[in-house]
């Protein structure tokens, strides 16, 4: 008998020990659904809608739908979910101005949410907007101008939107961020400045490389001036110093008779007869001997010794002179020669007569104290026979000691 009890007894305690378990599982589930649901639902509360925006019809829709993008940028870059127009309105239905259409809105899309871009006016820094943001659970409707400059468009709009996007709406923030956006239009001004900056520096530079090419110009024609006055300045003094140089070759050149004072020649000459009662010539055997002097260069007196032979034969002795000039600088004299003296005849009439000679000579040093002395075309005068009249030419070597 208390053997079937205690089988009853173990089942009933079985059935409520099942009883309890699913009782726990049961509370489990509505606690972990309930999870779900409190965790959704902050997702759902945090959607935000971007309608289209709406611009002034002096404005491009080109910037108007740059606006929408840079609107719904701005809302997802606050970690907000953004639903954009596709789903935001009803066709055919109206912009929504009011909270309540606004709130209807929100509940088509399950959001909290809805921001309504407006562009009034644009110009090339930016635009002016109007941002109307309706918030569902609070049946709440917000708008702000504000000017939104392109220099600092996102980081603009993020603060706008974090004000507007916040269960307490704008509160004082609203008259901080209405109107002018002061940042970006002192950051335009900076960078303005630092643009002109820029640019005068580079107008500067460029007017000192300007300046530093022609100051370079000027400097390289001053040079080359320089240069050409220098080189013209050499070539005048240089023919200066070959002029000088030549004078004083010239003043320096071996004048005849400088140096060894003393000279002494050999030599001989045929001179035919130009007026005799005979025709035919004479010729002589010459030896001169000369005295020149330091002061008077190119003048030397000599004394000469002829010995006769042709048409007559005898002895002349002769005293005289010679001047000659050097008008070249190497050792070359041109002059004349003049002698007089006594020509004592060996042979017919012995009668002494008077001699004279006068003749252009040249002379030419050819080594040391040597020269070559030559009488060109000499003229001679006898005055035996009724005087002999000669035309001759004489070529003498000497030197000088």
């Amino acid at each position: 008998m208390s053997f079937e009890i205690f089988p009853g007894r173990v089942n009933h305690s079985s059935r409520i020990s099942c009883r309890r378990v699913t009782a726990i599982r049961r509370a489990s589930a509505l606690t972990t659904c309930l999870a779900v649901v409190l965790i959704a639902s902050p997702a759902n509360a945090d959607r935000v809608v971007v309608l289209p925006a709406e611009g002034a019809t002096e404005v491009a829709v080109e910037r108007v739908d740059a606006f929408e993008d840079a609107v719904a940028e701005a809302v997802s870059s606050l970690s907000h979910q953004v639903a954009t127009d596709a789903h935001g309105t009803i066709e055919g239905q109206a912009i929504p101005q009011t909270a309540n259409e606004m709130r209807a809105v929100a509940e088509l899309q399950n959001a909290q949410w809805v921001v309504l871009p407006i562009v009034r006016s644009a110009n090339a820094g930016g635009l002016e907007a109007t941002l109307r943001v309706g918030y569902a659970p609070e049946t709440r409707v917000e708008e702000l101008d504000v000017e939104v400059r392109d220099s600092r468009r996102a980081e603009r709009l993020q603060e706008i939107l974090r004000a507007m996007l916040r269960p307490e709406g704008l509160g004082a923030a609203a008259e901080e961020l209405a109107g002018e956006d002061a940042a970006a239009r002192l950051l335009e001004q900076n960078a303005l400045s630092q643009e002109l900056a820029e640019r005068e520096a580079q107008e500067a530079a460029a007017l000192a490389e300007r300046e530093a090419a022609e100051a370079a110009r000027v400097e390289a024609e001053r040079e080359a001036a320089e240069r050409a006055r220098q080189e013209e300045e050499q070539a005048r003094l240089s023919a200066e110093e070959r002029e000088r140089q030549a004078r004083e070759a010239f003043a320096s050149r071996p004048r005849y008779g400088q140096g060894a004072q003393w000279m002494v020649q050999l030599g001989g000459a045929v001179r035919p007869l130009l007026r005799s009662r005979v025709s035919g010539a004479i010729g002589s055997v010459e030896v001169r001997g000369g005295r020149s002097f330091e002061n008077l260069p190119g003048l030397e007196l000599r004394l000469g010794l002829d010995a006769v032979f042709g048409k007559t034969g005898g002895i002349a002795i002769h005293v005289g002179g010679a001047y000659l000039l050097t008008p070249f600088r190497f050792p070359l004299h041109l002059g004349v020669s003049l002698e007089v003296g006594l020509f004592q005849p060996f042979l017919g009439n012995r009668t002494p007569s008077f001699s004279t000679r006068i003749a252009p000579v040249v002379a030419w040093r050819f080594a040391n104290q040597w020269h070559l002395e030559a009488a060109v075309a000499e003229v001679g005068y006898l005055s035996a026979n009724d005087a002999v009249i000669t035309l001759g030419f004489a070529l003498r070597l000497g030197t000088r000691f």
